[in-house]
């Protein structure tokens, strides 16, 4: 594998960042912090009450994984020699690009574009920041798949 160049090179580094800070955010929240909390979760229908209540594993859970994707952008950064770590990162990218396609798709009830719950503050968040962040990394997370491996 040939290091990237160009605009793959700026993808990977800008998207290693974001998945960075947004790991360190969950941690953040894991430990009790409250900044952006309050409308980071869904909400139900009609009620200022939230869809479900994270616990603290379950937060540091997400936080890991973002702390993996990030690792696993920067990994493209530099030459990997190792056949395992090679197909893990670069299948790790078509991964990612996947879930965060699934997010900006949504469940149907409370998140991204199929959301049946319209109205609540979450729901403009999710509309106006979460859904265009997470399709921004869904479609350069597939498209530095594509430049490096197809």
């Amino acid at each position: 594998m040939s290091k990237p160049t160009g605009i793959v090179y700026v993808l990977l580094v800008i998207n290693a960042l974001l998945f960075l800070a947004l790991s360190i955010l969950h941690i953040y929240w894991a430990f009790g912090g409250k900044w952006a909390m309050a409308n980071a979760v869904p909400q139900k229908a009609g009620k200022d009450q939230k869809a479900f209540i994270p616990g603290k594993g379950a937060t540091l859970l997400v936080a890991a994984g973002l702390l993996g994707f990030a690792l696993l952008h920067a990994a493209h950064l530099f030459t990997i020699d190792q056949l395992l770590l090679r197909n893990i990162s670069r299948y790790g990218l078509l991964v990612v690009g996947c879930i965060f396609l699934l997010r900006v798709i949504g469940d149907f009830n409370y998140v991204g574009l199929t959301k049946s719950v319209r109205y609540t503050a979450f729901a403009r968040l999710d509309n106006n920041v979460y859904i265009p962040l997470c399709a921004y990394l869904s479609i350069s997370s597939l498209f530095c798949y594509w430049c490096l491996f197809c």
